[in-house]
């Protein structure tokens, strides 16, 4: 996972909760556990060094071409690059692990 703050007012504050948990992959589960209800509070004020942290994830993202999230980055099965901008489907995403 890569934290960026674009979906809307709070997601950067919820980004730089995140990243700056004790535990980050704990607190992201806990923000997807918690989505319907808000998710994860956001950092009322993102300290720099995480906003720096943001704002080079943003400019990856958007290297990437990607306007949205989510977008995944992998290698195909001959190693070649690859991205899906947005939520795959089953089969999509099925694909895109390797799975059977």
């Amino acid at each position: 996972h890569v934290m960026v703050g674009i979906i809307g007012d709070d997601s950067p504050g919820k980004a730089a909760a995140i990243l700056g948990a004790d535990a980050p992959a704990e607190a992201l589960a806990r923000n997807e556990r918690n989505y319907r209800s808000g998710g994860i509070r956001p950092l009322a004020k993102v300290p720099p060094a995480l906003q720096a942290r943001l704002d080079a994830n943003e400019k990856l993202l958007r290297a990437l071409g990607f306007h949205g999230t989510p977008g995944l980055v992998y290698l195909d099965a001959e190693g070649r690059l690859k991205r899906f901008p947005g939520l795959p489907d089953t089969g999509d995403l099925a694909q895109i692990l390797g799975a059977p």
